[in-house]
């Protein structure tokens, strides 16, 4: 169940963050199965204005992509004469590709985003803890990439050291 926060004026922007965890295909690592990174401002009752998601394994459009829930006239306009669909999409509706299973944005990408964007306010040392931890996360996508293809690891390792 999702809880919707109510309007609060003291905070003005929410970043809601919603994962599930399994295991991966072959039963071994916990990996994350679906992953939402909402923005949205308090009086945003349901979608907000863009998130980043990840599905595993989804079909009819990228694992891992944005969403920016925005109306954008002329793109939609050129939309309804491309498509051969009955149900016409919206620009909200687009699902952007944004690196793949493997070199997705990590939450702290999108946290970067909102201080970089003075869109929060960050707390002294905000910027080593983030740095760590979005680290943690590139390394864990590093084994993971290096685990499903490790000839590819193992060339990119001779090539390193033949230099």
């Amino acid at each position: 169940m999702i809880e919707l926060p109510t309007a609060d004026p003291l905070i003005p922007l929410y970043l809601n963050v919603h994962y599930l965890l399994g295991l991966d295909d072959e039963g071994t690592h916990l990996a994350v199965r679906t992953s939402t990174f909402r923005v949205q401002s308090a009086r945003d009752a349901l979608d907000g204005w863009f998130h980043y998601d990840f599905e595993r394994n989804k079909a009819g459009y990228p694992e891992a992509h944005l969403q920016v829930l925005a109306r954008h006239d002329e793109a939609e306009q050129t939309m309804r004469g491309l498509s051969r669909r009955r149900k016409r999409k919206q620009f909200g509706e687009l699902h952007f590709p944004v690196g793949g299973r493997r070199f997705r944005p990590a939450l702290e990408d999108l946290i970067q985003f909102l201080v970089d964007e003075e869109l929060v306010v960050p707390k002294d040392g905000w910027e080593k803890e983030l740095e760590r931890s979005r680290r943690e996360f590139r390394e864990i996508q590093l084994r993971a990439a290096i685990r499903r293809d490790p000839d590819v690891a193992k060339q990119a390792l001779e090539d390193l050291f033949r230099r």
